[in-house]
């Protein structure tokens, strides 16, 4: 859902999603960044190089965004 969000509509959209749902549910979803980098990997992964799809170079701004601020919860 949050690479989703992230490609729609931003990574300020895809942050208030997660904080409206573990709101809503009271979970901390701790390992959250790891399962945004688990769902990034199998959407790159899964696309042949030859043939990218929508993913275009906006959209790859996007994810690289994404992924610099996933990361920086690792450091």
């Amino acid at each position: 859902m949050r690479w989703n969000l992230v490609l729609d509509g931003g990574q300020p959209i895809a942050d208030r999603f997660l904080a409206c749902y573990q709101t809503l549910t009271g979970t901390s979803l701790d390992d959250q960044p790891y399962w945004d980098l688990v769902s990034l990997f199998d959407l790159l992964l899964d696309r042949d190089p030859a043939h990218p799809g929508d993913i275009d170079a906006d959209d790859q701004r996007h994810l690289t965004t994404y992924v610099k601020k996933v990361l920086a919860v690792y450091h």
